[in-house]
């Protein structure tokens, strides 16, 4: 249907009967700029006004809508008319579904992807470990995300009968040390709950500083003081898209292993049951050396260590990733992330030739 086409056959309908715009208008009892809209085919009349156009030029609403009289020419054209309309408007609406169905499906696409921006790898979950010859901690834990963060060193482990008096948790900006708390000997086992933006313990920005080095420092009741340089790994990240964890959860060590660990680790390695770890500590020429499977996360540690250095293998068999960690004295000075199964280094500089090292003399014999 041609709007412009049926204004002007209603401006001949209305001129032919030497009418203006505003008689036709008050014919119909209605504005003149209304007529004024139909003549210029920015609108189409109602069925109402149709019906009244038709007794007041005599024609009829199909030749008023065709823009033409009937002749012999155009008569199956008029005839056919009201088909082509409904034709019409039923490509309209389908066009107007599809629009609206693509709308729908892109608010859809973009909040799913907001949502996966705002909540994928937003929640973390580390283990804290440390020890020297007169302390040690290995059930630290510390979750973060976006608007809080949990930390609980727990209980702090004595290789003497000392006293302690006092405990510091802190970590380092440069050389200037920032507290998280200060207490007891007790007060390690505290759940800190922190709130970013609100009071806050420490802020969000703070998190990369207390990854590189988070330290307890104990005060005993001889006035010594002792720090433990607390090593704080990855143990969980919601950053797994598709969940491929098919093992049945279960009661029990003994079905975890049945399951899930390998036979190496059964047959050489110390179960602890307390933490849920199985470890095994050997020496060589030049390193002290403890292994440790994580049974909860599915990972493989080693750390060999003497009186300069101290190097760390992480490997994640969720992921076949390698994270090193080489520290010398209470600093970190290199660490690095390679993907064995990709064979991409994914952060820092890969020391390939150690990467391979550490899977060929240990990888090897654990997930052989």
């Amino acid at each position: 249907m041609n709007q412009e086409k049926v204004g002007k056959f209603i401006t001949e309908l209305r001129k032919e009967k030497k009418w203006t715009q505003e008689d036709l208008a008050q014919k119909l009892l209605v504005d003149r700029t209304m007529v004024s809209k139909w003549e210029r085919g920015l609108y189409i009349p109602n069925i109402e006004y149709l019906l009244q156009l038709q007794k007041l030029f005599n024609v009829s609403i199909n030749e008023i809508l065709y823009g033409e009289r009937k002749d012999l020419n155009n008569n199956n054209q008029i005839d056919a008319l009201p088909i082509n309309i409904m034709e019409e408007d039923r490509k309209k609406l389908k066009r107007i579904l599809i629009v609206s169905g693509l709308m729908i499906i892109l608010l859809l696409v973009s909040f799913f992807i907001y949502y996966f921006i705002n909540n994928y790898n937003s929640i973390k979950v580390y283990r804290i470990y440390g020890d020297d010859k007169n302390f040690y901690i290995n059930d630290g834990i510390m979750i973060l995300s976006k608007e809080k963060s949990y930390i609980k060193i727990g209980n702090i482990g004595k290789y003497s009968d000392t006293k302690i008096i006092k405990t510091r948790l802190y970590f380092k900006q440069g050389d200037i040390e920032h507290n998280i708390f200060i207490g007891g000997e007790n007060d390690t086992e505290i759940l800190l709950i922190n709130k970013f933006n609100y009071n806050e313990l420490f802020s969000y920005g703070d998190i990369k500083n207390i990854l590189k080095g988070l330290f307890l420092e104990i005060t005993t009741d001889e006035d010594n003081k002792y720090v433990l340089n607390l090593t704080v790994y990855k143990d969980f990240a919601n950053d797994s898209i598709i969940n491929n964890n098919n093992i049945p959860i279960s009661d029990g060590e003994n079905s975890k292993a049945q399951s899930s660990i390998p036979e190496y680790i059964k047959e050489n390695f110390v179960y602890d049951s307390d933490n849920e770890e199985y470890y095994k500590k050997t020496t060589d020429t030049k390193y002290n050396i403890t292994e440790t499977y994580f049974l909860n996360s599915n990972i493989y540690l080693l750390v060999m260590s003497n009186n300069e250095l101290e190097k760390r293998f992480e490997y994640s068999l969720n992921d076949e990733i390698v994270n090193y960690y080489l520290f010398k004295g209470k600093n970190m000075i290199d660490n690095f992330s390679y993907n064995l199964k990709t064979k991409d280094c994914e952060y820092g500089s890969c020391d390939i030739q150690s990467i391979y090292s550490f899977k060929d003399d240990y990888l090897s014999k654990v997930y052989n």
